[in-house]
């Protein structure tokens, strides 16, 4: 087994990210696959089921491959499902090979269906995913492990901590308040949840238990609704995992597109929100309607100002909201200062470029 990963939070934090241009890529020409059926396990310890989804990840995919297979833990399964990459990403998997159950390279239909292929093939008694640009902590898996013996029926939470490349910062996301009801239209709710932090027990993965390989960006939401119709959460309560923030990633690079999913998720849920909540979440959703029509990106005040005016009239309530207030102000002021503000930011780090 490699020698064990010591490296702390603070060096998780100091990673230094290559980012390269991506534009130098080589062809795949064939589908690559790989399993390992000789892979030994104790059987002291629970069986952890580890699926990366990943494509064109090269610059990132090594660290985390690295925070997974070189914790030592002695029961497991680690599977990779890359896209049909042209970038470095299957030069890198063949380096960790043999300690890998199984890893393909071939084209797939998006993130959810990698996802899903590993939950069908995987045999841990416990699954979670690590997406290619993300990393679990040293220990973690011993942590989830020990956690997952005392509750072996339950969705087991771990903190996660958010390291922003942009402005270098981190945050620690607390799982906290994860219930049905909450998860539905988590923005109104005091919910905390980051789906890094998330593993359930392999044997409620049933069919209907699958990810929902229409959705681009929130299937794991959609996922975590159907998940708590039948399961109850235990929370770790402490630090399992680091989310990368950057510009390459859907959580930065296209946050103005998620919206329209959330819409679908509510719609989908609508019956099961509690009618006192019901104006508040339509009031909320056009609200970030106005606020993606008043980022500088996608800069349409007319637009905002309508939506802005809609999501008060279904809620006035919203008006003392300080987001609310934010972007309405905002809404009058000429472009040209709001730009202005925002590059400052941006120079001083309290600001991302992708904003």
């Amino acid at each position: 087994m490699l020698k064990s990963l010591k490296i702390g939070i603070k060096g998780m934090q100091d990673l230094v990210i290559n980012m390269q241009d991506l534009s130098s890529e080589k062809e795949i020409s064939n589908p690559l696959v790989s399993v390992k059926n000789n892979v030994t396990y104790n059987q002291d310890w629970p069986k952890i089921s580890i699926i990366t989804p990943s494509f064109n990840q090269g610059i990132f995919i090594e660290d985390t491959i690295k925070s997974i297979v070189l914790q030592n833990y002695p029961n497991l399964e680690y599977l990779i499902f890359d896209g049909g990459s042209k970038d470095d990403t299957v030069s890198i998997i063949q380096k960790y090979e043999e300690y890998l159950y199984y890893w393909e390279s071939m084209p797939d239909d998006g993130q959810a269906h990698a996802i899903n292929k590993g939950f069908s093939k995987c045999t841990g008694d416990i699954v979670g995913w690590i997406n290619s640009d993300d990393m679990l902590l040293p220990e973690s898996l011993f942590t989830i492990a020990k956690h997952y013996q005392k509750n072996k029926n339950l969705i087991l939470l771990g903190d996660v901590i958010n390291i922003n490349f942009s402005n270098k910062t981190k945050k620690t996301i607390h799982q906290k308040n994860i219930n049905f009801e909450n998860m539905i239209a988590p923005f109104i709710t005091p919910l905390q949840w980051h789906q890094p932090g998330v593993f359930v027990p392999r044997q409620v993965l049933d069919p209907n238990l699958m990810l929902d390989e229409s959705l681009r960006y929130l299937f794991d939401q959609d996922w975590m609704i159907r998940l708590l119709r039948v399961l109850e959460v235990s929370y770790i309560k402490q630090p399992v995992a680091i989310f990368r923030l950057h510009s390459k990633s859907k959580t930065v690079g296209e946050k103005f597109n998620w919206l329209s999913e959330q819409k679908v998720i509510v719609n989908r849920y609508w019956d099961y929100i509690p009618e006192k909540k019901k104006k508040k979440t339509l009031s909320y959703l056009e609200f970030f309607d106005a606020a993606n029509s008043l980022g500088v990106k996608n800069w349409n005040r007319k637009n905002g100002q309508i939506k802005l005016r809609k999501a008060f009239l279904i809620n006035p309530k919203i008006f003392f909201s300080w987001n609310f207030l934010q972007f309405a102000i905002r809404s009058v002021l000429p472009y040209r200062f709001i730009d202005l503000g925002r590059r400052f930011l941006i120079k001083v780090n309290l600001f991302s470029p992708n904003d």
